[in-house]
């Protein structure tokens, strides 16, 4: 089976998607696209003639030159630099510089892109292996090829920070890394120069690999990871684009087995930072995190408006579902330290919405919220909700929640008051205070952004 998609990639000469390898090679057909990748990767996965892009198609793995397996000979070694640090900025320049040819072609970006500037440095790198000091400059260097129209890189790719950590069981910088090695140090306005003196440190570094591991970039690669004990997202439905397309936002994960059972479900204040701390090598020597790692098989998440709600959603789920690995089921109330007698409304912003949410508790009690929108004056609606809470005669009437939804988020807020921005009702004293104070929060949403006090 393995030499029938091996004779298929050879004559296809450019990676291919599973589903298609399935298709075309194994006369297999009616699999979903997820479907699809399982099968092929449980088949090529081990083989170190097959290789896969960072698309998930697979290719016939580049060989090194067999006559000097220390040495990437047919490469293409790449260096850049954005003015400021930043990809989006005017001026960017660069270098490629090809080893075989011991000769460096040099780019820069001003203003306007033309493809002319970056057309003859992206066509040397064609048929070689691009050997980049870290995931982030071939990053840059596809957008920019996006900015000229070129078509983006997706061959084998080398990174030169990694492979030196491997090596040598440290993290240097590319100035500290020439001289570890011995290589004369480059200047680093001259892009050319900057190129040719991490080629050279790529291949003292090669020089270092035990020789099993040189064959080929598939096995090269598998012993630089071994050394950086990376997660192994072969064992997961899903892999490390899933963890980059989650938002910056406030949310809820659900992770589950492969018998899709729910095993943990967590919140979080920023989805992302969250999810990717659960994928490092540090993150497998916390014994919760390890048993969620064996059984994991696939992870969903949920953005929320804000952290509160976020709060709520994960608590409804895990009454739902009763994740193996989740132990608090149940809320029992403990009282806050301060704030218990509190009457607050309490302002949490919505990024990108242009509304806040409006939290009232009354005698320390959640007892209702309200979407406000920002920029103006409150409307009817809000100063209804402050009379009949607050100042109303007939007392207040809270809202229809579950004990644990409201003790949930009274203890929430007052744990984070510190942090956000509120209208103290006591202090203000009148039913007029109260709407001043709130009206200059929503008109000047910036306030929200930071804690403002006063005096």
């Amino acid at each position: 089976m393995r030499e029938r998609v091996f004779q298929y990639l050879e004559q296809a000469k450019k990676a291919v998607p599973c589903d298609q390898i399935l298709r075309d090679a194994l006369k297999i057909r009616s699999l979903n696209a997820l479907a699809a990748e399982r099968v092929v990767g449980g088949i090529l996965a081990q083989d170190p003639r097959f290789q896969r892009d960072a698309r998930g198609f697979w290719h016939i793995a580049a060989p090194f030159p067999q006559d000097a397996p220390a040495a990437l000979s047919h490469r293409a070694t790449l260096f850049i630099q954005c003015a400021g640090g930043r990809v989006d900025d005017l001026y960017v320049r660069g270098a490629i510089h090809i080893s075989e040819k011991d000769r460096a072609w040099e780019f820069a970006l001003a203003g306007a892109a033309t493809p002319g500037t970056l057309g003859g440095t992206r066509a040397e790198a064609d048929g070689r292996i691009l050997a980049a000091w870290n995931p982030g400059d071939v990053k840059r260097w596809n957008y920019l090829l996006q900015r000229c129209a070129l078509p983006a890189w997706s061959g084998e790719t080398v990174f030169i920070e990694a492979l030196a950590g491997r090596v040598l069981r440290r993290t240097l910088s590319p100035e500290d890394l020439s001289g570890h090695l011995g290589v004369s140090p480059a200047d680093g306005d001259r892009p050319a120069a900057m190129a040719r003196c991490l080629d050279d440190c790529l291949t003292q570094l090669i020089e270092l690999i035990p020789l099993d591991h040189r064959q080929n970039t598939a096995q090269l690669q598998r012993w630089v990871d071994a050394g950086t004990g990376r997660i192994d997202f072969t064992r997961f439905s899903f892999g490390p684009d899933l963890l980059a397309r989650i938002p910056d936002s406030p949310g809820v994960y659900v992770m589950k087995n492969r018998a899709a059972s729910v095993l943990y479900v967590g919140k979080a204040r920023n989805l992302k930072g969250r999810m990717r701390a659960y994928f490092t090598p540090r993150a497998l020597k916390d014994s919760r995190v390890a048993r969620i790692h064996q059984g994991l098989h696939s992870l969903e998440f949920f953005s929320t408006p804000s952290e509160i709600e976020a709060l709520l959603l994960e608590m409804r789920l895990i009454r739902e579902f009763h994740p193996s690995i989740n132990i608090q089921t149940e809320v029992h109330e403990r009282l806050p330290k301060y704030g218990r007698e509190g009457n607050l409304v309490v302002l949490v912003p919505q990024p990108g919405s242009g509304k806040a949410q409006a939290y009232f508790l009354c005698q320390g009690s959640f007892v209702g919220q309200l979407s406000i929108r920002l920029g103006r004056e409150p409307g009817r609606r809000v100063t209804k909700k402050l009379q009949s809470i607050y100042f109303g005669s007939r007392g207040t009437k809270k809202l229809r929640r579950e004990a644990w939804e409201l003790e949930l988020v009274s203890r929430w807020i007052a744990a984070n008051r510190k942090r956000l921005n509120c209208v103290d009702v006591d202090e203000a004293g009148t039913f007029d205070t109260v709407v001043r104070q709130l009206s200059q929060y929503l008109k000047d949403p910036d306030l929200l952004s930071r804690k403002v006090y006063y005096r």
